[in-house]
């Protein structure tokens, strides 16, 4: 009996794997040389929000010296001994994102506004994400691809979703509207499928009145499992590497494309991972990995039919040899992906 077409649920994380570069600064620019330019007149130049590159400086500062202080554990580890050693720099990340918000919003002028106005604060960073892609400050990677992966996520019975630690849902929708990836009609739809940060939004606040922002790779990993955690179990997604349907044949895949190190944790998880590799020897990822004896297979090993059973196979067999279960792919590039996704039956 011939095996039913499995559907597809791509989440992708944003900048370096959809991007070819982090935007967080660009987004950072825009937003800082807008709060400049609605200042209220008369203000003396240090009431203004210094660039962006002061902040980002700052980071790399603080960012240094944590590391510095931060040595990795020693000793036998597993992929969440990893995500929480790498999220430990949660402080440092959450600072950077709370000053140049700070900068842009205390500033005497218009940029309450926006903090005030969901629809106005929408269509200004709508506006920049278009913006950035126009100038080049930002490039969309494999774009013709990317838009045939997103066109295939779209298909009857299949999705896709974004988890990102960026700065804004609908800067990130201008850069995919302005690039042909999405159709502007269909704008709030898929804004909706974007979990990131609100640079300019109110803040969210956690359990305990904390800021909550998305910024380590343990905030990725529990953001994927909540969306993990919404599928419903009659839509038969591959979590843990086991079919939620009690069919083999009606199970369907789950797959994560990430290319750093806050990706690790949603990679090795729920998830079938693809890391976008940039192919350097002191890959951090790739080091990382082999370090936690993850191997990471060729996507041309992959099973192009009845592959939800045989993706389960695979993940059983890695743990017969003693090696973690989880199944992580090496890619060079998202054409890879999309060979693979195409040649399913």
């Amino acid at each position: 009996m011939a095996t039913k077409k499995p559907r597809i649920q791509l989440i992708l994380d944003f900048d370096g794997t959809m991007t070819t570069a982090d935007t967080t600064a660009v987004i950072g620019a825009r937003v800082l040389a807008k709060a400049r330019e609605l200042a209220h007149d008369g203000l003396a130049e240090e009431e203004l929000p210094k660039p962006m590159q002061f902040y980002s400086e700052q980071y790399m500062q603080e960012y240094s010296r944590w590391r510095e202080s931060h040595a990795r554990p020693k000793g036998g580890q597993s992929i969440e001994d990893e995500v929480s050693h790498l999220s430990a720099s949660k402080a440092v990340e959450q600072d950077s994102f709370l000053r140049v918000r700070s900068a842009a919003l205390e500033i005497p002028g218009g940029m309450r506004e926006l903090e005030r106005n969901k629809a106005l604060r929408d269509d200004s960073m709508t506006e920049a994400g278009r913006g950035s892609v126009r100038t080049g400050e930002v490039h969309i990677r494999e774009p013709q691809i990317l838009h045939n992966l997103i066109a295939k996520a779209d298909e009857d019975g299949n999705s896709w979703s974004i988890v990102s630690v960026n700065w804004s849902q609908h800067f990130i929708l201008g850069a995919l509207i302005e690039a042909g990836l999405v159709d502007q009609s269909r704008a709030e739809a898929v804004a909706n499928k974007i979990r990131c940060n609100e640079l300019l939004a109110p803040l969210r606040l956690d359990h305990d009145g904390q800021p909550s922002i998305i910024c380590t790779a343990k905030d990725k990993q529990d953001q994927l499992r909540d969306l993990l955690a919404r599928l419903s179990p009659e839509n038969g997604f591959i979590q843990n590497h086991a079919p939620v349907s009690s069919q083999d044949k009606d199970a369907n895949i789950t797959i994560y494309i990430g290319d750093s190190t806050t990706d690790i944790g949603c990679l090795a998880g729920p998830a079938i991972g693809m890391y976008l590799s940039a192919g350097k020897a002191d890959d951090a990822v790739l080091q990382t990995f082999e370090r936690l004896g993850i191997a990471c297979l060729p996507v041309s090993s992959l099973p192009t039919t009845d592959a939800p059973r045989k993706l389960l196979d695979i993940s059983k067999e890695l743990e017969s040899q003693g090696k973690p279960s989880h199944i992580v792919c090496s890619i060079h590039s998202l054409a890879e992906l999309y060979e693979w996704l195409s040649n399913l039956t």
